[in-house]
């Protein structure tokens, strides 16, 4: 953000989800760059090491699910002797309007994110982060998903919200959509491929068998 957005007691929760917010958009721009991109992508992932590739977009799917869960979850935890305070969007949103600010703008913004996640929220609470039982044995039949569509008009709701505060305070916009990441899927990628073009070369015998082994990555 190029300035303070003013109020401290929101200043502080706002840039904390800031950051939540920005990693969560970044995680699932590397799960679309693997898995979203092209059947051939795929089809690299799983010459390389299926089972690996398998079990970690099964990872990055739950935990960018669990991610928009959070926060939209209530602002406080009910605890014995009182509550905890959560970092989450509502908690944004108590304390803009306690500031007076977008009273009648954010909670509408807040219901469509809301919206957008009941399923998410739902795979969290029922097979996710907790393991319902009848669900358990039914095979979670009744919680497949989500599609990409489902997560990227979340996201969106998410990027509405954030930026209805942000744009009030200062003027701005963050462009999370956009995130840049120096190392992501676009560089597993194209190293995964250069290790398959490799593997056929020494299978056509242009080059050793042993060359990787007298190599220092032969070490590892």
């Amino acid at each position: 953000m190029p300035s303070t957005l003013g109020v401290a007691a929101i200043d502080e929760v706002w840039r904390a989800i800031d950051h939540e917010v920005t990693w969560l958009h970044g995680r699932w721009a590397i799960y679309r760059q693997l898995y979203g991109t092209s059947e051939a992508r795929v089809d690299v992932l799983n010459q390389s090491a299926g089972t690996f590739a398998q079990m970690l977009q099964d990872v990055l799917l739950d935990d960018v699910q669990l991610g928009l869960a959070k926060l939209g979850d209530q602002a406080f935890t009910p605890m014995r002797g009182g509550r905890a305070e959560n970092l989450t969007l509502k908690n944004l949103r108590d304390r803009v309007i306690a500031s007076g600010a977008l009273a009648s703008e954010l909670p509408p913004l807040l219901t469509r994110y809301e919206d957008a996640c009941a399923s998410i929220r739902d795979r969290r609470n029922k097979r996710i982060a907790h393991a319902d039982l009848q669900v358990s044995l039914e095979a979670k039949a009744s919680l497949l998903g989500p599609s990409r569509e489902e997560i990227e008009v979340a996201l969106k709701a998410l990027r509405d919200v954030m930026n209805g505060v942000e744009l009030h305070f200062t003027g701005t916009r963050t462009a999370y959509e956009f995130v840049l990441l120096q190392d992501d899927g676009d560089s597993l990628i194209a190293t995964l491929t250069q290790g398959l073009r490799y593997r056929e070369l020494v299978e056509q015998g242009a080059i050793p068998r042993d060359d990787l082994r007298s190599s220092r990555w032969g070490k590892i």
